[in-house]
């Protein structure tokens, strides 16, 4: 089991990135799409804040050399 799978077997029930659709109504459709829609957005803002808080340790300590 990788990390993201151990990660959605403890968040419980719920729908699951690569399930099977194809017993889905439209409706039950359109709310999964919904769904990872918000997590989308979600994770979109987690990474602009991380964008930000880096920004904001390399403008103090400046840039780290590769």
């Amino acid at each position: 089991m990788d990390e993201l799978e151990s990660r959605q077997a403890k968040a419980g029930a719920g729908p699951r990135a690569g399930e099977d659709l194809s017993r889905l109504s439209e409706s039950e459709l359109t709310e999964r799409i919904d769904l990872f829609s918000a997590e989308i957005a979600r994770l979109h803002a987690e990474l602009n804040r991380r964008d930000g808080v880096r920004a904001a340790a390399e403008a103090l300590f400046g840039k780290p050399s590769s």
